[in-house]
């Protein structure tokens, strides 16, 4: 599924499809957040329609304004940026559900008022975005079948035919019509966002899609993309190329509560004398798995990757001589992440705690985001 072969696509980094004016409508992305779009910038247009420049501009097209001031940018960034992962895009989600909402009265006070050849936008409207989410929806047909494509399809068209009956047609009649549309059109993005909840996933980077029935949610984002470009066009998988060795379902690698070191803990625990921070260590995705696992707090120096010189060495010092840590666990990276300056102040005025003294019962227990490296334990008292 997914495979990018439409419209120029392709994986891109973290499957995010190729740099261009309709990056947004590849297969990468176009399940992600896309599924309405073509009907809010068909509802923006039609809320803007009669504006003249000598005209002052109403509540309904200020507002209209605000809504695409934030979308059409933000299309922008995404259809041109380098690197970004897909859930960066929930950005465009509040400007897309308004448009679509008001655009939808909009359209169909046009239709029901038989306002010229504005009464056809909405049909339009409805079958343009009907079509669009088929094209989203078929090459996941091996794992969810034609079902929901052929459902959204049929009401899709039927709807439209109605609105498009002649003026004597009754007007509960266009009503219904007009309500079942957009509900129809709600159906698929509404599974799509239930994936998760359904199959589990990536938590460090979620996606949506029923991609994850098959990916069997391997560890790192590398990995399920791995797997995903060993798919066929089809959506079935390439039993060829080799595969990633799955990890615990809907656990990332360095997320799993089973990544945390039961030696080290119980040695960090019996030792804490009421510091606020169990520890400190390189990175979030070493911390994460020991606040899950006991609830308290442990500091990520180089913040989420590791890279980031979150903190400086006067701060440390101060958290030091207030009692706030004394233990730090570094990694090959060393103890202070991304600031040099941290990692050797912390190893010129640390003490390393011999290992036998809390040991190792994993491999790599401050890796987090799939690093490898030896592991040391320096202890600073004030």
């Amino acid at each position: 599924a997914g495979d990018g072969k439409d419209f120029g696509g392709t994986g891109g980094m973290f499957n995010t499809g190729t740099a261009g004016p309709l990056r947004l409508f590849q297969s990468q992305l176009s399940g992600q957040i896309s599924w309405l779009l073509p009907f809010a910038l068909l509802g923006a247009a039609g809320l803007l329609l009669g504006l003249r420049r000598k005209q002052s501009l109403t509540d309904k097209h200020k507002e209209s304004i605000f809504w695409l001031a934030w979308l059409l940018p933000a299309m922008g960034f995404f259809s041109v940026a380098g690197f970004f992962h897909q859930y960066y895009l929930i950005m465009l989600a509040p400007p897309i559900a308004a448009l679509t909402g008001a655009g939808w009265v909009e359209l169909f006070n046009f239709n029901r008022n038989l306002d010229g050849w504005k009464k056809w936008l909405l049909p339009v409207g409805l079958i343009g975005t009907t079509a669009f989410e088929i094209y989203v929806l078929l090459p996941y047909k091996t794992q969810i079948g034609l079902g929901l494509p052929i459902a959204v399809g049929a009401v899709g068209i039927g709807v439209s035919l109605i609105l498009c009956l002649p003026s004597n047609t009754r007007t509960s009649i266009r009503s219904a019509a007009a309500v079942g549309g957009i509900l129809i059109l709600l159906a698929a993005p509404l599974f799509w966002a239930a994936t998760p909840l359904l199959y589990g996933g990536n938590s460090m980077l979620p996606e949506a899609g029923p991609q994850l029935i098959s990916s069997g949610n391997s560890g790192m984002p590398g990995q399920m993309q791995g797997r995903r470009q060993n798919e066929t066009q089809d959506g079935t998988q390439d039993e060829t190329q080799n595969q990633p060795q799955d990890q615990p379902k809907t656990q990332a690698a360095g997320q799993s509560k089973e990544n945390v070191d039961a030696k080290l803990l119980a040695y960090l625990t019996d030792n804490n004398t009421g510091e606020k921070y169990l520890f400190a260590t390189t990175n979030a995705g070493t911390a994460e798995a020991y606040i899950i696992k006991t609830g308290k707090a442990v500091m990520a120096m180089g913040g989420f990757s590791g890279s980031d010189p979150i903190l400086s060495v006067d701060k440390l010092k101060q958290m030091v001589a207030n009692k706030e840590i004394k233990y730090f666990l570094s990694s090959s990276g060393g103890p202070g992440g991304g600031n040099s300056e941290v990692t050797a102040w912390i190893i010129k005025n640390g003490k390393e705690v011999p290992q036998a003294e809390w040991g190792t019962s994993i491999e790599n227990p401050v890796g987090g985001m799939g690093m490898n490296g030896s592991s040391t334990l320096y202890i600073i008292n004030p």
